[in-house]
């Protein structure tokens, strides 16, 4: 498994977050969420950008993506891994964006358009047309007969949340800027929502359409990159670019004093100033009851049913488990955390590292006799520079004979090397445009980035960035010497 952003194509959890899969750009596999072992993956030899699984089922959703797709991306393929083929698909005329699944529905999200099939004949139920949504922003229950589907409205902003059953449909103004996520809990009796600053989440009873609950995730702006209750509402994670989990207690409608004393009710933090709320808005949110930090800048997070427990997968590639207290909150214990890949790839990989020599060729000719370890190796370690494998913090077997390697390696860079160098250097052009992407959200994908540049490799992009970003550091600590 790719531990890349730019190899990692889509992360997610099934409906009761049993189970997560991962698309890359040579097929998808499917994990146990409680301890990341796989169950099952497919290397299709092209690339997937979504995997949608029906619960536990043989069935998943599947779409197309990375720079060579297995499938267009404008068509949703229904696959039985049980007869591991292809058993029916939908085409569109225009990129998918987003499917989701339910035991009786499928929809499907394009730029500007929702579509809602009955999924025993894939009969057409409902069109939903929606201001610009690039993410695929939609929402819908898991648990029940009945069907709720929130999605964005025409007007920025809004949200459309239709009660199918009930034949209610109705719109919630949740916040003034575009709205950047959406997330119902498991019955659809409560709605949180997020906008592209990602400093406020919201969350609305559906019934009503009515807001419970208005939470601050933090002064700064974020993309908030996940949501999610867990099984009994009565927690909201909250994953964002800046690398910090946040854990929010949930309101309990219907529950007297009384009653949240004896089922010990966690309440989230508020300002000591709250009084002035009416002048001062933000005194009135809530802050985090507890929070997990990582590295990573774009995760999916869910939560282990009666564990008081946090999980995380990263595009990044990094799988996390983390406990909380339910009373104290504060930071969380990080319980696990490593590669996704099995424990027997790990294990081999390990070993070929032990084996590496300062002789190029020997080294090239093992890779030769290994090729599916090698394929590991690169995958989950930076390539930098090309060819050459820079060994992570997190592998603790081979270090110092990797080390030893390496500066052998290093050594026998040749003096025409050293003196071409840096002469190459990057134009002002090629600065603005390197400046562009970050600013763009494409931090740290290379690929993204280069394509941005145009005139520069993602190897180049990332050599550059890694100076980019000392020379910053440097700045502010003189900046900070100086004051």
């Amino acid at each position: 498994m790719n531990s890349t952003k730019s190899e990692i194509l889509f992360a997610g959890f099934n409906q009761d977050s049993t189970m997560f899969c991962v698309g890359t750009d040579t097929g998808f596999r499917v994990c146990n969420a409680l301890n990341s072992t796989e169950k099952f993956q497919r290397d299709l030899k092209g690339g997937i950008g979504h995997v949608e699984m029906l619960y536990r089922s043989n069935i998943l959703a599947l779409v197309g993506g990375g720079l060579q797709p297995k499938y267009p991306d404008n068509k949703v393929i229904i696959w039985d891994d049980h007869l591991v083929k292809c058993i029916g698909e939908m085409s569109f005329r225009t990129k998918i964006k987003n499917v989701k699944l339910k035991n009786d529905r499928v929809v499907v999200v394009l730029e500007k358009k929702i579509f809602v099939y009955n999924f025993t004949d894939l009969k057409l139920l409902d069109q939903i047309e929606t201001c610009p949504n690039p993410r695929g922003i939609c929402t819908i229950n898991t648990e029940g007969d009945h069907t709720i589907l929130a999605t964005l409205e025409k007007s920025v902003g809004k949200v459309f949340v239709n009660n199918y059953d009930a034949n209610k449909a109705y719109c919630i103004e949740a916040h003034v800027s575009p709205i950047s996520y959406l997330q119902l809990n498991s019955t659809g009796t409560k709605l949180a929502t997020s906008s592209e600053k990602g400093t406020v989440i919201r969350i609305y009873d559906t019934n009503t359409g009515q807001i419970s609950q208005e939470l601050r995730r933090g002064n700064d702006y974020a993309t908030i990159t996940s949501l999610a209750f867990d099984f009994r509402s009565q927690w909201l994670g909250c994953a964002s670019d800046q690398g910090t989990i946040h854990i929010f207690a949930v309101n309990q409608e219907g529950l007297q004093q009384e009653q949240q004393i004896q089922n010990q009710v966690s309440h989230n933090p508020k300002s000591k100033f709250e009084f002035l709320k009416g002048i001062i808005p933000i005194l009135g949110s809530e802050w985090s009851f507890a929070q997990f930090r990582v590295l990573d800048t774009k995760c999916k997070v869910s939560f282990v049913p009666d564990e008081h427990q946090l999980i995380v997968i990263s595009y990044e590639g990094k799988y996390y488990k983390a406990q909380f207290d339910p009373q104290k909150g504060g930071e969380c214990i990080k319980v696990e955390e490593k590669y996704l890949i099995s424990d027997k790839d790990y294990e081999q990989a390990t070993a070929l590292l032990e084996q590496l020599t300062g002789n190029l060729v020997e080294n090239l000719n093992m890779f030769n006799k290994h090729p599916k370890i090698h394929k590991i190796l690169q995958d989950n370690f930076e390539i930098f520079p090309e060819n050459y494998l820079v060994q992570p913090q997190q592998m603790d077997e081979g270090i110092e004979q990797y080390h030893k390697y390496l500066e052998q390696i290093c050594n026998q860079t040749s003096k025409e090397e050293k003196k071409t160098k840096n002469k190459n250097p990057w134009t002002e052009e090629e600065r603005r445009l390197f400046k562009q992407a970050i600013k763009e959200g494409s931090s740290k994908d290379w690929k993204a980035m280069a394509a941005i540049i145009k005139t520069r490799s993602p190897p180049q992009v990332r050599s550059y960035y890694q100076k980019y970003m000392k020379k910053k550091r440097q700045k502010l600590k003189t900046e900070n010497k100086s004051q």
